[in-house]
């Protein structure tokens, strides 16, 4: 009983061991995925050899937090561009005098922007929230009444179109 009990205990051991380099061989590649959500960075970090991946991850990271999210209304499009600073702002300067366009940084304050109207500069700004926070719409409509149903619903409209079932879920609920 004893042998049998050992046995179990050193491949309960085995299994726990395994396991742990498992989830150690995916860390940074799941890090990396939850900055944006890209299964793109995931792969980029296991594309690396286990030793490279803190790095690959470390790189993406940086990357991303060097960014400026850079909005512009341009040829009757919406355009989402993730650029430098200098880049973007060289973008910015390049674009058609009629053109509504705004920089936000990263943090998604707004930092410059030239918007042709007040009704430009509102979908320009519901754009860049839109899609950097693919969800916004979706949890301000569950907030309304707390409804998973609310949620869902405006997650089932492509991205163009879920500030307007939000608007349409407040009105129905008198919100």
């Amino acid at each position: 009983e004893l042998e049998i009990m050992n046995h179990y205990h050193a491949r309960a051991e085995r299994a726990a061991t395994e396991q742990q380099q498992r989830q150690e061989t995916t860390l940074h590649a799941d890090r990396a995925y939850q900055i944006q959500g890209k299964q793109e960075d995931y792969d980029r970090v296991m594309s690396k050899p286990v030793e490279l991946r803190e790095r690959e991850f470390e790189l993406i990271s940086h990357d991303y937090e060097t960014r400026t999210h850079s909005v512009v209304w341009h040829d009757g499009h919406y355009h989402l561009l993730h650029l430098d600073a200098d880049s973007a702002m060289e973008v910015y300067g390049l674009l058609p005098e009629w053109a509504s366009r705004a920089v936000f940084r990263k943090d998604g304050t707004f930092a410059t922007g030239w918007f042709h109207s007040e009704h430009w500069k509102q979908g320009v700004q519901s754009h860049y929230f839109a899609s950097a926070h693919p969800t916004l719409y979706a949890d301000k409509a569950y907030q309304l009444r707390g409804e998973q149903r609310d949620y869902d619903r405006v997650m089932s409209k492509s991205q163009e179109l879920r500030m307007q079932e939000c608007e349409t879920i407040a009105r129905e609920c008198g919100c």
